[in-house]
């Protein structure tokens, strides 16, 4: 198996005093100065280091990251505990249902989307967001196609970087659905193929631009490949774990993206007319 992504496809919804040529030059823009689209641009094979059963082995299916694997992280979400004075607005994550207040399905058709062969599968992720009036963004989530939870994220850039820091940031949010998917992918081929693992973690790096054109620059967002630290404790032999590491990072959709030269689709759509 092997994953692979196709371009975002972005309509942004907005009301411009300006004419239609001067809104798309914007939006291109912005699009363009984003640190995502960094990532998206050119092909940007992540990089990995593994150690099994404490000892680093050097991959073979995967390129390798250039450093020594960072000491085992062990479990410390334990011992997480949120700030005293803590500036974050409540409900940061909610899983939702087509039910809920605010859900943001704009009702796209479930079989839209490119025609694939019998052997491919399309995992469709259709996204809403809109800036609330305390100006924390709002975004929902759905998987079109299959039938998974959908989920409502808050988010708010750093003080000086546009926000308040209210809320997690688009880059940490992106680096979390990185790790979160590789992960992912990691289990299930553990679970399919019956390779069990007593235990997998990983330390993950993203190195992102500064957003809001790029910090006052003008020049266009940027990205440096994805940096993995692999820990996995089995009684697996080694070439084992190097399958488990190889298929993770070959089926996991957002290594996919970073990996394809994808340039993000972009249109506006007025919600009205300027007088």
């Amino acid at each position: 198996m092997l994953s692979g992504a196709l371009a975002p496809e972005l309509s942004v919804h907005c009301n411009a005093d300006c004419g239609d040529a001067t809104l798309r030059a914007l939006l291109y823009e912005a699009v363009e100065a984003s640190p995502l689209n960094g990532l998206a641009r050119g092909k940007h094979p992540s990089l990995f280091n593994l150690v099994h059963n404490g000892q680093e082995i050097i991959p073979t299916q995967v390129t390798s990251l250039a450093s020594d694997p960072l000491p085992e992280p062990g479990d410390r979400f334990p011992n997480l505990a949120p700030l005293v004075n803590s500036p974050a607005v409540d409900n940061l994550i909610s899983e939702l249902s087509p039910e809920s207040e605010g859900y943001a399905s704009l009702e796209i058709t479930r079989n839209e989307g490119p025609q694939l062969a019998a052997n491919q599968h399309l995992l469709h992720m259709y996204t809403t967001c809109r800036i609330r009036d305390d100006g924390i963004k709002v975004i929902y989530k759905e998987q079109l196609q299959d039938a998974v939870p959908e989920w409502r994220y808050l988010s708010e850039e750093a003080q000086g970087l546009g926000g308040q820091g209210r809320a997690p940031d688009a880059a940490s949010l992106i680096s979390a659905g990185i790790g979160l998917c590789f992960m992912t992918q990691m289990g299930r081929y553990s679970g399919m193929t019956t390779k069990s693992m007593k235990n997998y973690a990983i330390i993950q790096d993203t190195h992102f631009s500064l957003g809001g054109a790029s910090h006052g620059t003008g020049q266009a967002g940027t990205a440096q490949p994805v940096e993995t630290h692999v820990y996995i404790k089995s009684d697996l032999q080694d070439d084992v774990a190097q399958d488990i590491l190889g298929i993770g990072e070959r089926t996991c959709f957002l290594h996919a993206f970073c990996r394809d030269d994808l340039k993000p689709k972009v249109r506006s759509v007025r919600t009205e007319h300027a007088a």
